[in-house]
């Protein structure tokens, strides 16, 4: 028997365990009626959504459909999970490109008589995934169907015996079992999904199957926001898009976005339900899904822990010969930095800490009610009792300077115009932050402001100005005091983070003290056109624990080292963000030289996102890695997004059924890949959380469902290159310490504490943050 060996949701699988998908092959004909119906339409691609619904109904099952037919032959043209025949495929081409030429405005062409595919062939997974087979492209959307298809053939074991329904997305739905809640006129339903994906792990060239659980909110009255529905029809279950439009007269419509609903007509089908009725049953074929989620909702989400395990335990038993990827513990303790340092003593880090942080730090706090001030306060005062934790930290004592200008509620806590609001700091704060001497703001806004136009908001308005002026700045919502007041600590703590201090030295005892850490983290903005991005470059020596950030000094015109907070502002401030190509000169130009001496001992952390950058950070591999000139440093690249390994349960206590896993914290190692070790630990409501334990959703009522469930939280360290210092267990040892003490505040971290630090600064980024809101629920 094995100690600490923990399951992960990541399985070896045999293609030839899977069922067979169909294949429509393109022909010459239809190549060049795709060609020509493409010309007719003005975007990039031809709206195949509509297509695809149409199809999925058809088929009772999932489709795919090649966007780009003439591009590769051997690529079919159409995928589906259950077989249709040639006659009624064609057919639904015919209406749709016929359709879509109106949509257009276009006549009617050829294209639509000439738009048939052949005959339909099984199409295995072995022949999927081949290794010379061109179709192998499409493997990461069809293997999945296959994988959840046979897991729908028996029921689930769980509280009840759940029968699984597949959509068409290849969803696996537990659709006669919805969980239903009920509290006064309130009420609400969720349903248990399960989706299987396809991915690669870090130095294998053979794909895993990866399990996920959640819940989809279904709605109970047509009053929230929504964009897709569950239907049933035609014998299967389909996830259609839906659109809501509001008319001149005030009232709302909502309608399904595509025509499949109408050109189905054509096959005799029944028509699918009306939408926006008012009478919405929890075992009703229609369940529209809420696009944002509910607040103060009667059920929370996530299915849980002992969920998941039950979701991998039924794969095991549906599919055979599959097999869970384990994860080995390497290091059990790692010790929690309690104010004097982890793995080793913190003398050091004081002293260093106690040069750049003498005296006290000036905070200028601008409200609009007395309450927050009153808030804020309080919250310094409790601090200020712990006077030896702060001479530890050797952190500077924070001093609050209050202002409230005339108009303040106006301007900061209701949607404003951007000119307006800088006249308004121009004549008030910049005069109030000179006579404090205060680098760091602390300033209330309401939810109000945060709920509307995101360029009217405040909040990033403010944050441009202030960075421009040399000052940080935090926000702090105008709300009732709770006990404890974390929303107030948490601005309070957040503002000394700014300073740019970790909490003390968090490092591995064996690792030399002159190790110099370099983080790269990378944001991008979710926008049409071309991508833009926004790095952030972090440095730290070990035996300091002083970060600072590589970035553009706008008096000299070049990029340097920056201490953190002049590193905050001068990237707040700089509206203009990065290429793909600008960024890898950014990121050589702070790899050139990060060592004070050549070939310093050097860890280089990596964020997973700059794999669209670099490919050779990608899992399947490539050529482009961050240019180093150091030759003893060693390159980690970091992810904890949501495509992470999941840890379903204990190997050693639960070997033969499922059972809760309870709360892990420690660094193993993959049984698989090359260098692929994992950070487990529970977060501060995980630990807390009761009903979770032990439970799945049908195990409780009540007050209970209203808990929001987590899964434990996994980071993933890959070694991708080695140095010519330590050990690769002592790299991913001090990765995973970084992760364990975050700065300043209690709690542990999904990236590594300087990493966190540059994801900060990217996140308060006022770009980045209107992009946020615009996208947030696409």
């Amino acid at each position: 028997m094995r100690h600490g060996q923990l399951r992960t949701n990541l399985f070896r699988f045999t293609p030839a365990a899977l069922p067979c998908a169909y294949a429509y092959q393109a022909t010459r004909a239809y190549q060049a009626a795709w060609s020509l119906l493409k010309g007719s339409w003005s975007r990039t691609n031809l709206p195949t959504s509509g297509l695809a619904e149409m199809l999925a109904i058809l088929s009772r099952g999932p489709v795919w459909i090649n966007i780009d037919p003439s591009q590769e032959r051997s690529v079919p043209a159409i995928v589906t999970l259950h077989p249709l025949p040639v006659e009624v495929i064609n057919r639904a081409l015919h209406l749709w490109a016929l359709d879509t030429l109106r949509v257009a405005g276009a006549a009617p062409t050829i294209a639509a008589d000439r738009l048939e595919v052949g005959a339909p062939y099984a199409l295995s997974a072995e022949m999927i995934l081949g290794t010379r087979s061109p179709i192998a492209s499409m493997a990461y959307e069809v293997i999945p169907w296959l994988v959840a298809a046979a897991m729908s053939v028996a029921p689930m074991t769980s509280t009840i015996p759940l029968s699984l329904h597949l959509t068409s997305e290849g969803e696996l739905l537990a659709w006669d079992h919805p969980i239903v809640s009920a509290f006064g006129d309130r009420r609400a339903v969720a349903l248990h999904g399960i989706r299987p994906k396809l991915v690669l792990i870090h130095g294998e060239t053979t794909p895993y199957i990866a399990i996920r659980v959640h819940l989809s909110h279904i709605l109970t009255q047509w009053k929230h926001k929504t964009r897709h529905a569950l239907v049933r029809t035609n014998g299967s279950i389909a996830k259609l898009a839906i659109f809501t439009k509001r008319h001149d007269d005030g009232h709302y419509e909502t309608n399904y976005l595509h025509q499949a609903d109408r050109l189905l007509g054509h096959f005799e089908l029944a028509s699918f339900p009306r939408l926006g009725i008012d009478n919405l049953s929890a075992h009703s074929d229609l369940r529209p899904l809420h696009a944002i989620a509910p607040s103060a909702p009667l059920i929370a989400s996530g299915a849980g822990p002992l969920f998941l395990d039950q979701a991998c335990w039924h794969l095991r038993s549906t599919v055979a010969g599959t097999e869970p990827v384990l994860a080995e513990r390497v290091v059990g303790s790692l010790r929690k930095d309690t104010w004097t340092g982890a793995d080793g003593s913190a003398g050091t880090t004081r002293a260093a800490n106690a040069a750049v942080n003498a005296g006290s730090l000036p905070i200028l706090v601008v409200t609009a009610h007395a309450q927050t001030a009153m808030r804020l306060d309080k919250v310094n005062r409790l601090i200020g009792e712990h006077e030896q934790r702060l001479d530890a930290l050797a952190l500077q004592r924070p001093t609050l300077h209050h202002t409230c200008p005339p108009d303040a509620e106006g301007m900061l806590c209701r949607p404003v115009d951007a000119r307006q609001l800088e006249g308004w700091f121009r004549q008030h704060l910049a005069p109030a932050l000179m006579d404090t001497r205060a680098r760091t703001a602390i300033i209330e806004t309401s939810l109000d402001a945060a709920q509307g136009k995101p360029e009217l908001d405040p909040k990033f308005q403010l944050r441009r100005l202030f960075a421009e002026s040399g000052a940080t700045s935090q926000f702090i919502f105008t709300d009732d005091p709770e006990q404890p007041d974390y929303a107030a600590s948490a601005s309070l703590l957040e503002a000394i983070r700014q300073a740019g201090i970790l909490r003390s030295r968090t490092r591995v005892r064996t690792l030399p003290d002159e190790t110099v850490v370099v983080c790269l983290y990378l944001e991008r903005i979710r926008a049409k056109g071309t991508a833009v991005f926004l790095p952030v470059v972090t440095r730290m020596r070990l035996d300091d624990g002083v970060p600072k950030i590589f970035w553009l000094d706008p008096r000299t015109n070049k990029s340097h080292w920056l201490d953190y907070q002049s590193g905050i502002t001068q990237i707040h401030a700089h509206s203009t963000l990065m290429t793909a190509e600008e960024v890898r000169h950014h990121v050589a130009r702070a790899l050139l030289a990060p060592t004070d001496v050549a070939d310093t001992p050097l860890i280089v952390f990596c964020h997973s996102a700059l794999r669209s950058i670099f490919d050779g950070l990608r899992d399947s591999g490539g050529q482009y890695y961050p240019d180093l000139a150091n030759t003893n440093a060693w390159i980690v690249r970091v992810r904890a997004d949501a495509d992470v390994a999941q840890m379903s349960g204990d190997n050693v206590r639960h070997r033969v059924a499922p059972g809760y896993i309870g709360a892990r914290i420690g660094l193993y190692q993959a049984s698989c890949g090359r260098g692929v070790y994992y950070f487990v630990s529970p977060s501060n409501h995980y630990s807390r959380v009761i009903s979770q334990r032990f439970n799945t959703r049908y195990d409780i009522d009540g007050r209970f469902l209203r808990d929001p469930w987590r899964q434990l939280g996994v980071t993933e360290i890959a070694i991708l290159r080695a140095g010519r210092f330590a050990s690769e267990s002592e790299i991913a040892h001090q990765a995973a310490l970084f992760c364990r003490n975050s700065p300043v505040w209690e709690g542990t971290l999904r990236l590594p504490a300087p990493m966190h630090l540059g994801k900060q600064v990217a996140h308060d980024h006022p770009a980045i943050g209107i992009s946020r809101r615009l996208y947030a629920n696409d």
